[in-house]
């Protein structure tokens, strides 16, 4: 186990006030970004966001930023993430999970935990749109983070090929819900209703056009607005994405499962103080975990906050430490 070194602001202190912040800072200096189409499963497309950084010297490596639930390609902390690595030499990729961001009017199924695949047809796109001696990371966050890992196990398992693998190197999954029952009964405190509150609201927002026109979605919602994250994966995101229930999502789309099958560098970051995502589920799997995943616990740092002392982009240092 290792604690990490994160030194959080004087004035940005608490897993609450790390998670606000996180989700309020803005900083949208991006040099030069294109947008590429990626088709998925079952008809639907992402898209990935590739930012060049304004450097004449060799590109680092590339990149690619997976961002949470609710968020999306413009999410103050991937623009964050994406200038800090941009500064620091690499190209930056940033996802647009299926439904959100620029794939919002380009699906007609919903993402989710599950979704794995989507995650590992971003790295081959970036593979292939990309030199082949050029190095590919990955960092996902919070339900990007769990994707990430579902996949990278996956692929270790063969359920699914990935011929870029030799490029990886390094994930990097920053405070994710590897165990998703868990987290949805850490969800139901009364203390974290407001959290429930974004997260639903945000989510009915953006369901997708193509999705509001769906059968299965009218029954989902009929009746009051849920009002806990574990009901709201019962009654619509179990029965848009094709599982009988919350427990069945939960259980097959969790990435504890397949931690121990992760054959590639990989750093998993939890906090003391993550209102979210509670820390005793890495305690669980703390033995289990192989050689190549590293388990970084800093005490402070709220749900993907990290707002340190001294200004400095603690996440990025994640990938730029060679």
């Amino acid at each position: 186990m290792k604690t990490g070194n994160f030194v959080p602001h004087p004035f940005i202190r608490g897993g609450h006030l790390q998670t606000i912040v996180s989700l309020r800072y803005r900083d949208d200096r991006i040099w030069q970004t294109t947008k590429t189409i990626v088709g998925v499963s079952d008809g639907d497309q992402i898209v990935l966001h590739r930012d060049e950084p304004n450097c004449t010297e060799e590109i680092r490596g590339n990149v690619l930023l997976i961002h949470g639930l609710t968020g999306c390609h413009a999410a103050p902390y991937m623009m964050r993430h994406a200038r800090d690595l941009l500064a620091r030499g690499y190209r930056t990729f940033r996802m647009d999970l299926r439904g959100f961001g620029a794939s919002r009017k380009l699906v007609g199924n919903i993402s989710h935990a599950g979704r794995s695949d989507d995650v590992l047809a971003a790295v081959k796109q970036i593979a292939a749109d990309t030199p082949d001696h050029e190095s590919i990371s990955a960092m996902g966050i919070s339900l990007g983070g769990a994707q990430l890992l579902l996949g990278m196990g996956q692929v270790a398992a063969g359920e699914f090929s990935l011929e870029a693998k030799h490029r990886l190197r390094q994930v990097i999954a920053i405070c994710p819900p590897i165990d998703l029952m868990q987290c949805a009964q850490h969800m139901q405190r009364l203390s974290l209703r407001p959290y429930n509150y974004y997260f639903i609201r945000s989510l009915l927002d953006r369901v997708p056009p193509r999705v509001r026109q769906r059968e299965d979605y009218h029954r989902a919602i009929q009746g009051r607005r849920p009002r806990t994250l574990l009901e709201f994966d019962d009654r619509i995101t179990s029965q848009l994405g094709g599982f009988k229930n919350a427990s069945h999502y939960y259980e097959a789309c969790s990435a504890r499962p397949w931690l121990q099958r992760i054959g590639v560098p990989t750093r998993i970051v939890t906090t003391a103080d993550d209102p979210i995502i509670p820390r005793k589920m890495f305690e669980q799997v703390r033995g289990e975990l192989p050689q190549c995943v590293e388990l970084l616990e800093p005490q402070n740092g709220g749900h993907n906050g990290f707002h340190s002392r001294d200004g400095q982009n603690w996440v990025a240092g994640l990938i730029a430490d060679d």
